[in-house]
């Protein structure tokens, strides 16, 4: 393989044509748009291209199979040279002139990040070294003939030198499936607005696949929201230490009331500082109480499925519980559904699916959905589940939310659902309970778990859980 330090304008051409049109004709398969979804054009295409390998080139990251230019492949990486921002303007203005225009250029970054993580932000938040594939192109003419297995001999031979992981993506099966046959592993997929994004890696012998799967279910005090009040409550100390100074020589009245308003404000900030930073580790996965974790487990342990069975969790959130439901019982389909609006922006659809994807369970899909009324027609459902969802949804009769909740489960089938029942939100639970026995529910109990089944009442007092109860039975 020969490192690629410069082309001429004639050379710069003919690269961007042999790669642009390897994707502008590649027999995409049904339903796939791949990259030439976004440069609709040839023309388009390959000068975009273009523009790719000049970052290459600018980073010394550009690679040829021989002078006869049979093959490129292009990298970058944790131990890559990246681009400056000089070359990175130059890159937008190159993408902006092959795409047609500034609106083009933006709907393409739109659309081309739309996916959700990349496995190259993956590696990025897990600090695992990787190198990356960012291009791999044989010509038309010498396909066929072993250039791409030498090519991907080098991209690994190359990373197993830096002791990372070798990472790529693709926007076809056809190329995800070629990958694979040479010795990369599906990790998972993506679907932007106009195509399929395959992530793939190639496993070696200091790093397994599994090593990157490890859930993250996110937690119910948002991490902005901890840093937002270590934020006001840092600018509060240096604003009561300023007020004191700036009013040092005013009236004592002035000085007093603005010191002990300051003052106040601190204390009151400086209280949800400390109640944010306690409630965070309580339920952190990852922390020794590990509430949430406890309480996921508890409401599946109070649940038993038969195998073919199909279930439902209302309001997924990050997938916990419909993983743990998956996860205790392999022989059913779960679905998982939220609403996943801009108050809850840390939890998706996608964090679901690889979340999913890293416990190991497949018989499980994720969609969007309203708990006020569900997409699904009258018993559906073998299973409903749900836990602290419908205590968050304004303006909504809680008991109308459970019964649309129970109008999809099947004769027979079981359902719990967890949330902070108390009588302002929810009324009177008793006579509810009273009501599904008089409508011929076989089973139902009110099951208050601030009593030591899930936490003691102080800690529920002290996390906002009071009234915190679990609906189970069956109909």
């Amino acid at each position: 393989m020969i490192k690629v330090t410069s082309l001429t304008k004639d050379e710069l051409s003919a690269a961007g044509a042999l790669i642009g049109e390897s994707f502008y004709d590649y027999p995409y398969g049904e339903g796939e748009g791949g990259l030439k979804a976004l440069a609709p054009t040839r023309d388009a295409m390959n000068k975009y291209m273009q523009a790719f390998i000049k970052i290459g080139l600018a980073c010394g990251t550009l690679y040829t199979t021989s002078e006869q230019h049979e093959g490129y492949i292009m990298f970058s990486g944790t131990y890559e040279k990246s681009p400056d921002v000089k070359t990175i303007i130059n890159m937008f203005k190159d993408y902006k002139d092959a795409l047609g225009g500034i609106q083009p250029l933006m709907a393409f970054l739109k659309a081309a990040t739309s996916g959700g993580t990349s496995l190259e932000a993956q590696m990025k938040m897990d600090k695992v070294p990787f190198l990356k594939v960012e291009m791999l192109i044989v010509g038309k003419e010498y396909q066929k003939q072993g250039y791409m297995r030498q090519m991907m001999a080098f991209a690994i031979k190359k990373a197993e030198e830096q002791n990372a992981v070798l990472i790529l993506d693709t926007d076809a099966k056809g190329k995800c499936d070629r990958y694979c046959h040479l010795g990369m592993s599906l990790y998972g997929k993506r679907q932007t607005a106009g195509f399929t994004i395959y992530d793939l890696l190639y496993e070696t012998d200091h790093f397994k696949m599994k090593d990157l799967r490890h859930p993250n279910y996110k937690n119910w005090v948002p991490k902005g929201m901890v840093r937002a009040f270590d934020a006001a409550t840092l600018g509060l100390t240096v604003g009561n230490v300023a007020a004191y100074k700036l009013t040092k020589y005013a009236p004592k009245p002035l000085q007093l009331g603005i010191c002990s308003l300051m003052g106040l404000l601190l204390i009151g900030t400086g209280a949800m500082t400390l109640w944010c930073h306690y409630a965070y580790h309580q339920f952190s996965y990852d922390g020794k109480r590990h509430l949430s974790k406890d309480i996921i487990e508890g409401i599946v342990a109070q649940i038993e499925m038969e195998a073919g069975s199909a279930g439902l969790d209302v309001g997924c959130g990050s997938g916990a519980l419909t993983i743990a439901v998956a996860k205790k019982f392999p022989e059913i389909a779960m679905t998982g559904i939220d609403y996943w609006g801009k108050e809850y922006a840390s939890f998706s659809k996608e964090l679901c699916e690889r979340n999913a994807v890293a416990e190991g369970v497949d018989q499980i899909t994720f969609k969007q959905g309203d708990a006020r009324h569900l997409d699904f027609k009258d018993e559906t459902f073998d299973l409903v589940t749900s836990n602290y969802v419908y205590h968050n949804i304004a303006g909504s009769n809680k008991q109308a939310l459970l019964k649309e909740t129970l109008r999809v489960l099947k004769k027979g089938g079981v359902f719990a659902i967890h949330d902070i029942m108390t009588p302002v939100r929810y009324g009177d639970m008793q006579k509810f309970v009273d009501e599904l026995i008089a409508e011929g529910y076989e089973k139902v109990e009110l099951i208050p778990t601030t009593e030591g089944l899930f936490m003691d009442k102080a800690e529920a007092f002290t996390l906002e859980l009071t009234g915190s109860m679990l609906l189970i039975g069956k109909k």
